[in-house]
This record gives C-alpha cells, sequence and structure tokens, in this order.
C-alpha cells in the first residue's frame, strides 16, 4: 500500500508544480506590463528584486487552486486509464484511494501556514517600504472619528469631528491657542484641513483672536484658504494602516491590543486574525470538494476540469469575501466569520464523497 500511496502523492505533486509556476509565470507577466514605467525609471536589477520579494506571496495565494486543478487532472487521468478500476476491483475504497492525497494538501497548507508565519510578512513589508521610497506611493492612514490632539508643550488643542488618514485631511476642525497662562488667545474654525509642505492649509473658516482676559473676541476674520506650519503630521492623528499579510499571528494580535487601547474598532483585526488560521488549510478543502466530483465526471476533459477548478474556487471564495464582510459589520462572530466558507466546504466535501464510489 506504501508504494500505491506514493504514486498517488507524485501524480498530484506534478501537476500541482506545474500548475503553481504556471499561475505565478502569469501574475508576473501581468506585473511586468503593469510596473513598465517603473522598469524604465528603477532599472531591471531593482525590480527583479521586488518581484522576488512578492513571490512568496503569489505561491500561496495561487496555491489552492493549484491543489484543486491538479487534483481534477491527476484523478481525471487515473479513471481514463482505468487505474482507478483496477484500484477499486482490488478492494480499494476511493476515499482510501484520496487519503494521500488529501494528505499531500494538508502537508501544503502547514507549509502554508509556516510561510504566512515567517516568510512572507517581512517579504511583504520590504515590498510596501519599496514601493512608498521608490516608487512614489503614499503611506495609507486609518480614518478616525472625534480626535483632540495636545500639541507637545500643550500651547494649542486641535479638535476635528473626523480626520480621513487616506487622504491626510481633517474635517470639521477647531483649534485653540492659549497663552502660558492658560487664557484663550486664539480660535480658528474650518471646513477642512490639508496636509502640505510640512504644514497644514485651512480651507473655508473663521480665525478669532481673544483679549487678554480670553473672554472678548477682538478680532474676528473669515478666510477661504489659510496656511498654518502646525509641527504635527498625520501619523499624528492616524497611524499607517497595517495590512494582514505584513503581519504574523502574533504581531497582528499586539496590533490588535494597541489599537483597542487607543481607541480603534478592532472587529476588521480580529476577523484577519482567525482567517491566518482558517485560509492555509483552502487547499485541502477545496480538494475534499473537487475530488469527488471528478469521480462524477471521469471522461471530462482537461479544459472541463480547469473551468470546474476555477468554478470551485471562485465559491470558495466568494464564501470567505461574505464570511469577512459579515465579521467586520457585526452580524458573526470573528471565529465563525473566518471559518464560514471551510465549514460550508468541508460539509459540501463530505456529502460529496459520502456519495462517490
Amino acid at each position: 500500500m506504501k508504494i500505491l500511496d506514493r504514486y498517488l502523492m507524485k501524480e498530484l505533486l506534478r501537476p500541482f508544480i506545474y500548475c503553481l509556476l504556471i499561475f505565478t509565470g502569469l501574475i508576473f507577466v501581468a506585473q511586468l506590463f503593469e510596473e513598465l514605467d517603473h522598469i524604465q525609471e528603477l532599472g531591471w536589477g531593482a525590480m527583479i528584486h521586488y518581484f522576488l520579494y512578492r513571490t512568496p506571496f503569489f505561491l500561496t495565494q495561487f496555491a489552492p487552486v493549484a491543489v484543486l486543478l491538479a487534483g481534477l487532472w491527476s484523478l481525471g487521468s487515473l479513471s481514463k486509464n482505468y487505474e482507478l478500476t483496477a484500484m477499486k476491483a482490488g478492494g480499494i475504497s476511493f476515499r482510501r484511494i484520496l487519503v494521500p492525497m488529501l494528505g499531500l494538501a494538508l502537508a501544503i497548507s502547514l507549509l502554508i501556514l509556516i510561510l504566512n508565519e515567517s516568510l512572507i510578512p517581512p517579504l511583504n513589508m520590504k515590498v510596501k517600504r519599496f514601493e512608498q521610497t521608490r516608487m512614489g506611493e503614499r503611506p495609507e492612514y486609518e480614518r478616525r472619528d472625534n480626535v483632540a490632539f495636545y500639541s507637545p508643550d500643550h500651547q494649542y488643542l486641535i479638535y476635528m469631528k473626523t480626520f480621513d488618514g487616506e487622504r491626510s485631511q481633517m474635517l470639521q476642525i477647531q483649534i485653540l491657542t492659549r497663552r502660558e497662562d492658560g487664557t484663550l488667545a486664539r480660535r480658528i474654525d474650518a471646513q477642512k484641513g490639508l496636509y502640505s509642505n510640512g504644514g497644514w492649509n485651512f480651507i473655508e473658516g473663521i480665525e478669532r483672536q481673544f483679549d487678554i482676559a480670553g473672554e472678548n473676541i477682538l478680532k474676528e476674520e473669515c478666510f477661504k484658504e489659510k496656511y498654518l506650519p502646525l509641527e504635527v503630521k498625520p501619523s499624528d492623528f492616524s497611524r499607517e494602516i497595517q495590512k494582514p499579510e505584513e503581519l504574523n499571528f502574533v504581531q497582528l494580535a499586539r496590533y490588535i491590543t494597541q489599537s483597542r487601547r487607543g481607541g480603534y474598532d478592532v472587529r476588521r483585526y480580529l476577523v484577519d486574525l482567525h482567517l491566518k488560521i482558517a485560509s492555509p488549510f483552502a487547499c485541502l478543502i477545496v480538494l475534499l470538494v473537487g475530488a469527488p466530483l471528478a469521480v462524477f465526471s471521469p471522461r471530462s476533459g482537461r479544459l472541463i476540469s480547469f473551468g470546474m477548478a476555477i468554478f470551485i474556487g471562485f465559491l470558495y471564495w466568494g464564501g470567505v469575501s461574505i464570511g469577512r464582510s459579515l465579521g467586520r459589520v457585526g452580524i458573526l462572530t470573528p471565529f465563525l466569520a473566518a471559518w464560514l466558507a471551510n465549514l460550508l466546504f468541508i460539509g459540501l466535501g463530505l456529502y460529496l464523497l459520502r456519495r462517490a464510489r
């Protein structure tokens, strides 16, 4: 039986490697055309390093579809060559035939989990910094509401209804400037504030100056635009967004703890935290669904197998997206949101496996 197990694993592993390389090659070609301007600007050497940094991430993303397509392909070939018939005639059930293939899919899932926790996050951070420093990409910042910020010397207070970190702009702002004795010296109200040249341009506002007691208005002036060289940056109001693929499980858990203490909504990050464990097992789960389908249609050609793999993959990642969305809005718990697609597909796979002969 060990010889048969090795044979079945080899029949799955070979097309898996081919499919993975083809998918990765296709995405590289697409990236090549997309980054032609940067290649001309930065040179081939820098961009080759950029592509190499992204390779492990692409490999893990395409691995489930590659496993599924390889499984459909290999089982279809075994059925077409009557090898499955011979195995069943020898008293080996289809479920037993599937064991080494599922074992290999599980090993690939565990390898992806290890890569996601060790190699991929630092490489994705290198990609991010490369894009920001060499390719002119702007950092993304979080959006916050009801922000109050004191200057380091406590001479002025900035309050804003909303800070849009992505656009680096304040909305509905009030700036209070105080004298050394604490009395109010100046107040600025504005509709919008935009970060520019190390300072802030305030749009559509009014400036009031107060007497020495800080009670009576001495001067009041409306403005359409006013520049103030405030020594504050967008990062002082909102932190740069950390994407799940840039952090491993422990780092993301620590990031969630810090965000919760800072008053941020952490639901989306909790869903992403559970997805870090749930997502790698997609390789095993999609094969569990796809393998019985290959037996139900043993005469399907390779083009049909490819279409079936894409369809199953589309359904699976559609389920992942739905679960993620339901978790982020609070309809499902983060755990259930992350595992929803896995649980549904495990149930479907067990049902199909039970019907397979």
